[in-house]
């Protein structure tokens, strides 16, 4: 191989003799990261690394500025660790010095060459420990290597280290880093929001909140799950520590149709895809090694509260999960103990894992070793990065690519990965102490508990039932044994779906949720449109279900278009969240190949608006949304279209504690408030279900027609635009059109609507 320039193992060129402009308490996670450097300052087990291709016309200058800016932006980025007087680790926060970019073309290679230099340098970047000297860590923990491969490729090999980055953080980096680098290539400063909450932030709440208590009672949870915690692990072939071994991966791709299946079976089971392949996991692993009580580790991202969203920085806690498991018993019994269990564990996931491990400890007298040896990832991954990973700026595009390993942290990894063609199995474990056949049978024996227990619609964990005579080869086989969506669930479905009217040749119109509403809409439109109404809301009633990502929903409301209608041309409609589903929905479709002309979306804000606005700005308009609703509810109950008990019962503690029936009881009104079409029984699956499902959600922009009805008592400002924040979003013609009443009465005017919806059928281009 011909030679090419190494790579600088510098740091930024920083100063010093410089001092912290700020110094905050380290995380307990931060802390146990800590004490594993002190052990061994040069593994490199404890590095990050991240790859990303870069395709198109981007500067190495305004890549390098755009890094540069990254760190100005986000202290976590130019921290340091050390300990203080008192043996406490702490961060250090420094002053901007510059990311330094180590820069390599490899251009000059013959193509069959360069990839393996590529992957040359990037496992050294990758594997070189960050600086540590006499017990603190010596300029920023990040690391940036671009190796330019053609005029129009580079990759981007970012290293970092657990102390200061966790995946969800990444992400939120790497889009920030791309529309930088797309300013600078276009020769300006791209504006950000600013940074309202910094990682020292969280870290200083989070060692208040275990220090006031306020995590007592998960902390007694935790001990009481962990106290006489088994070791459980995979058999292995040859002693060792997996703690920094070299890993391999061993993966197979799942096919579409039983990806498809077992999804079917976890929504029909009120499961969640995690539920389920924890529970294939623990039926291999039983499988595998005769043992009664199954012991994993898997990650939270911990960001409930919406501040937490943008946090750069570890956030990410650990749980164990403890699944027993008894042969033959029936796999629904442990799909729902395993449910359970996770429930729980979220339920309790801000402790921070050291800490109740050190707890336990203490308690023994005796260290507990590596807490589990077993680690599990779910990750509907394809999602994501159409939205985050994988995503055009400027010029340019961001792809994602495989890392480097940097060594060992479990004993055996687990990854479901959800990609287009289906979810991708993958175990990463350490050759130098397991073989390569006992993996293949651990990845076969999850694979066949899949395909038992959709065949066999949740009978039992018996896997040597599953095992066809010829082995595990027969896997890869046909899959007709499999039927994704069984007739009486088409069925229940079916009954969702409520013609408003069956007659024309034109396009139909299918609006999501509340035909009361619609069904005006739909007599004023007139006989050229049929037009359907899809109840997205499984029952009338509020009943709990379990938390689902909002493009499940969407795939859902997809579902019973088909129904409804089994191919195109469609017209969709939805009002406020159901709008944004609506355009999921024609997204969905059109990546099917199917022709939506136009969306019309009602009062519909666009995801992830309010959430982008400053902590301080999203706190204004809360308030002022409190406030101008109260006034325009007040304003319907003077001119005599409320009464004073439907007034009380759009507000959610009046409704919870009854203030709501018993203000109804005085006015004379039986014993509930009188029914409103909108604020009714269809509003608990909106505010409670599609609402929250949109935490952290990035709509990928969609490509079509788009009518937006504003009703026009909404307030119009600063943090109410009037395009609701879908401008530049929408890639076709978009149009706003202001419709008289408010958020809930704006149908009543049913002409206004139908004459604009019957004009952009008209024009179809």
């Amino acid at each position: 191989m011909r030679e090419f320039p190494p790579i600088k193992q510098g740091i930024a060129s920083s100063d010093e003799s410089q001092s912290p402009v700020e110094t905050f308490p380290a995380t307990p996670g931060q802390a146990w990261y800590w004490q594993r450097v002190e052990q061994d300052s040069l593994d490199p087990v404890l590095n990050v690394a991240f790859c990303r291709r870069l395709t198109g016309s981007i500067s190495d200058r305004a890549i390098g500025a755009a890094l540069d800016q990254l760190e100005k932006r986000h202290e976590i980025l130019r921290t340091r660790f050390s300990r203080n007087a008192a043996n406490e680790v702490i961060q250090e926060v420094y002053p901007p010095s510059g990311i330094k970019l180590d820069l390599v073309d490899l251009r000059h290679l013959p193509s069959d060459e360069r990839e393996a230099a590529r992957q040359r340098l990037a496992r050294s970047a990758a594997r070189t420990p960050f600086a540590c000297i006499e017990g603190r860590t010596v300029g920023p923990l990040f690391r940036a290597l671009l190796l330019r491969t053609a005029a129009q490729e580079a990759y981007l090999h970012l290293t970092l280290h657990h102390l200061i980055m966790d995946g969800w953080s990444f992400d939120l980096v790497m889009r920030e880093f791309g529309e930088l680098a797309a300013g600078f290539d276009a020769g300006r400063i791209e504006e950000l929001e600013p940074v309202s909450l910094h990682f020292g932030d969280f870290a200083r709440w989070q060692v208040d909140s275990l220090e006031s208590g306020a995590l007592e009672a998960e902390r007694r949870y935790w001990e009481n799950r962990l106290a006489d915690l088994p070791h459980f692990s995979l058999p292995k072939a040859r002693p060792g520590s997996s703690w920094g071994a070299e890993t391999a991966m061993a993966s197979i791709m799942l096919p579409r149709g039983l990806t498809d299946a077992v999804e079917d079976l976890a929504r029909r089971t009120n499961h969640t895809m995690f539920s389920m392949a924890a529970s294939f996991a623990a039926a291999a692993l039983h499988s595998e090694t005769g043992s009664p009580e199954i012991v994993m580790g898997t990650q939270f991202a911990c960001r409930n509260d919406p501040d937490s969203e943008a946090i750069i920085g570890p956030v990410m806690n650990t749980a164990i999960l403890r699944v027993p498991v008894q042969p033959d018993q029936p796999f629904q019994k442990l799909a729902d103990e395993v449910r359970n269990i996770a429930r729980e564990a979220m339920a309790h996931q801000n402790l921070p894992l050291p800490i109740a491990a050190a707890a336990i400890e203490q308690r023994r007298g005796t260290a507990i070793g590596a807490p589990y040896n077993v680690n599990l990832v779910v990750q509907r991954t394809y999602i994501a990065s159409a939205s985050v990973k994988d995503r055009t700026y400027g010029s340019f595009r961001i792809e994602s690519v495989a890392a480097p390993a940097v060594g060992g942290q479990w004993d055996i990894g687990l990854l479901f990965v959800e990609r287009e063609k289906g979810w991708r199995l993958s175990c990463e474990y350490a050759p130098a102490l397991y073989d390569a056949s006992s993996i293949e049978s651990l990845i076969e024996a999850i694979k066949g508990a899949m395909e038992h227990a959709v065949a066999n619609q949740l009978c039992s964990t018996d896997l040597a039932a599953a095992e066809p005579e010829s082995g595990p080869a027969h896997h890869s086989g046909g899959m007709t044994a499999l039927t994704p969506a069984p007739n009486p669930r088409l069925q229940a479905l079916a009954k969702r779906i409520l013609p408003l009217q069956t007659e024309g040749n034109g396009a139909p119109i299918i609006a999501l949720n509340n035909a009361s509403v619609y069904y005006p809409i739909a007599r004023a439109i007139g006989d050229d449109h049929p037009f359907y109404d899809v109840q997205i809301r499984p029952c009338d009633g509020p009943v709990r279900l379990p938390r689902r990502h909002f493009l499940d929903h969407a795939r859902d409301a997809v579902e019973m278009i088909r129904l409804a209608r089994p191919h195109g041309p469609y017209i969709l409609f939805g009002h406020c969240v159901l709008g944004a589903l609506a355009l999921e929905a024609a997204r969905i479709l059109q990546e099917e190949g199917e022709t939506v002309e136009f969306v019309a979306i009602a009062d519909t804000y666009r995801p992830g608006f309010r959430e982008r606005l400053g902590f301080i700005d999203r706190n204004l308009r809360a308030w002022q949304v409190r406030w101008l609703t109260t006034a325009s509810l007040y304003r319907r109950v003077r001119s005599g279209e409320l009464c004073w008990s439907q007034f009380a019962d759009n507000y959610r503690l009046m409704r919870k504690f009854g203030f709501s029936r018993l203000v109804a009881r005085l006015e004379g009104n039986a014993t509930s408030p009188a029914p409103d079409a909108m604020n009714d029984s269809g509003r608990w699956f909106p505010e409670t279900v599609l609402m929250p499902s949109q935490a952290g959600l990035e709509l990928q922009p969609y490509k079509g027609r788009v009518i937006l009805f504003r009703s026009a008592d909404l307030h119009e400002g600063r943090y109410f635009p009037h395009d609701f924040g879908w401008t530049g979003f929408i890639e076709g013609q978009f149009e706003v059109v202001t419709c008289p009443g408010t958020h809930d009465t704006m149908f009543r005017e049913a002409d206004v609507i139908a004459k604009a919806i019957r004009r952009m059928a008209d024009n179809k281009h």
